[in-house]
């Protein structure tokens, strides 16, 4: 019998409930945020009235997790950013929005979070007239054991933009700088000067400074020194909005942190947390610090906010768990025109990897030929590979699959070919949303076959139109694909180019009305081997997520 709603999690985890926004351009639905949440018995969530973000009671460390392992839980030391009264103003100029410290926890949820959505059931939508305002900083204000490894980022009510010739600089005590970008913005591609770095042994080219959703996020191009104090300033006018507010952070905002004295000890669980309370700030940092292989899963708990960095992970026995969905974000931009043999986000080599409640973002914008990016490849090697509430987002290739992996809810956001590769994929219950018109949304070149089931195939805008199922190009094999019980926009003509191929469809539906919708795929019947094969995980991956 095939099931008809999605499998229960083998970790019990909570979901916020989505705002029914329509998204900006580049911006995708946020998740409501709860005001606090426990995490390891501390709190991450609201101080001076600004609602914190929910985190899953998956996150909660096991009995017996190491004792080194620090909690989520900002310390004293740690700034809301709500404005009050007699706060210094972030802008010189009149009208610039107000910010302020005080004790408690930074918020990640404040405004609905990174898309600056509604927030909690009765909160109230952003006003997108309102001046830009900084909702978040991260390190926190005042932390005095911050990351060596920590990114510097500024969270906004809503999208900001970024000017050219202004600079971010990190400065340290003595007043000299530690590090600094200055802002080239060209178009929404790059908004400053690439630089190498490395990961997982290898080099790339990527970009210091960009904005993730409403985050403007620089990542310093060394890691911050142990037992030092430094402050951040925004150059007036550099990161700003269509309506013209102008932002800044000048010293005497106090936007200052000092990094602990040491590194984390060795543990088997860990926490990552861009406001800088966790034992790391970046993904990269975290894998080094764990042995690549494990004989029991090691649990690494992902705090609000947005870790960028591309990254290659060859670790095996592996469970991120987020805040949810676009509020935990491991961000990289990264395409095949800027480092041509190794294009991809995240490379997932090693097996038994799970990415629960978050968002995997490739945020390099442009979609045409030669313009690759994936969000997340999963390598021929790696095998069972969970995906459960999960936002994949690029533009093209967002999704590759050469092993084997299941996914279970989240999302998959992309404009050409966003789910494709040469592997076995299964998906319950997943959205499949596509970002511009004209394309198709899978392709695959495995007999092993992609299942989607109970899953909604939607549209990021109304604008989106005359879009494929599936398609295959020329020369390659067109793998085998299934398409069943779910939910198809309008925008969705059904299959380029199905005749003779084994792509199958069973009592598929329209997303509004509800009525059966058929395309010239290959109808399945009760009782036939495929029908039963996508019965469930396990009979068409070979393996229980």
């Amino acid at each position: 019998m095939l099931r008809l709603g999605v499998r229960n999690s083998a970790l019990s985890f909570l979901i916020a409930g989505c705002a029914a926004t329509a998204p900006a351009p580049d911006q995708s639905t946020q998740p409501s945020t709860a005001s606090t949440a426990a995490v390891g018995g501390s709190v991450v969530g609201a101080s001076a009235g600004v609602p914190g973000s929910a985190v899953a009671p998956s996150q909660v460390a096991p009995a017996g997790a190491s004792a080194g392992t620090r909690s989520m839980a900002s310390s004293a030391g740690a700034s809301s950013t709500s404005a009050s009264a007699g706060s210094p103003s972030s802008a010189g100029a009149a009208g610039s929005p107000a910010v302020s410290s005080s004790a408690g926890a930074p918020s990640a949820g404040a405004a609905g979070g990174p898309t600056g959505a509604a927030g909690a059931s009765g909160a109230q939508e952003v006003d997108p007239t309102a001046p830009l305002t900084a909702v978040a900083f991260y390190p926190s204000k005042e932390r005095t054991d911050a990351c060596a490894d920590a990114s510097v980022s500024i969270q906004f009510n809503r999208k900001p933009t970024l000017k050219a010739g202004g600079k971010i600089q990190i400065l340290d005590d003595s007043g000299a700088v530690f590090d600094s970008v200055t802002a080239t913005p060209d178009g929404e591609l790059y908004y400053s000067a690439l630089v190498m770095r490395s990961a997982g042994g290898k080099s790339f080219r990527t970009e210091a400074l960009d904005i993730v959703y409403n985050t403007v996020v620089f990542q310093p191009k060394t890691r911050l020194d142990y037992g030092k104090t430094y402050y951040v300033t925004v150059d007036e006018g550099m990161i700003s909005d269509e309506l013209g507010s102008k932002f800044a952070v000048k010293q005497s905002d106090n936007w200052k942190f000092t990094v602990r004295a040491a590194a984390p000890a060795a543990a088997s669980m860990y926490t990552l947390a861009a406001d800088g309370g966790g034992d790391f700030c970046s993904v990269e940092s975290v894998l080094e610090a764990l042995p690549n292989t494990a004989s029991t899963t090691r649990m690494v708990n992902v705090g609000p906010g947005v870790y960028p960095g591309i990254i290659r992970m060859a670790d095996s026995q592996v469970h991120f768990v987020g805040a949810g969905l676009d509020k935990s974000i491991f961000s990289h931009k990264n395409a095949a025109t800027m480092n041509s043999n190794s294009r991809e986000g995240i490379v997932v080599t090693g097996s038994n990897v799970t990415f629960e409640n978050l968002t995997i973002f490739n945020t390099y914008l442009k979609d045409s030929n030669g313009q690759q990016a994936e969000a997340l490849f999963v390598a021929e090697a790696s095998q069972k590979v969970v995906l459960k509430n999960v936002h994949l987002r690029s533009h093209q290739d967002t999704l590759r699959v050469d092993g084997s992996a299941y996914m279970e809810g989240g999302k998959i956001s992309g404009s050409t070919d966003p789910l494709w590769g040469h592997g076995a994929f299964y998906c319950d219950g997943c959205e499949l949303a596509s970002r511009t018109s004209g394309h198709a949304f899978v392709v695959t070149r495995s007999t092993k076959g992609f299942g989607l089931v109970n899953c909604s195939v939607t549209k990021d805008s109304d604008s989106v139109e005359k879009t494929y199922l599936a398609q295959y190009h020329d020369g390659s094999e067109p793998g085998k694909i299934a398409f069943v019980k779910c939910k198809i926009d309008s925008h969705i003509l059904g299959w380029k180019r199905a005749q003779g191929n084994a792509w199958y469809e069973y009592q598929n539906t329209k997303l509004q009305g509800g009525e059966p919708l058929m395309f010239d795929g290959r109808q399945l019947t009760d009782g036939s081997p495929e029908l039963t094969a996508l019965g469930s995980a396990q009979s068409w991956l070979g393996w229980s997520p």
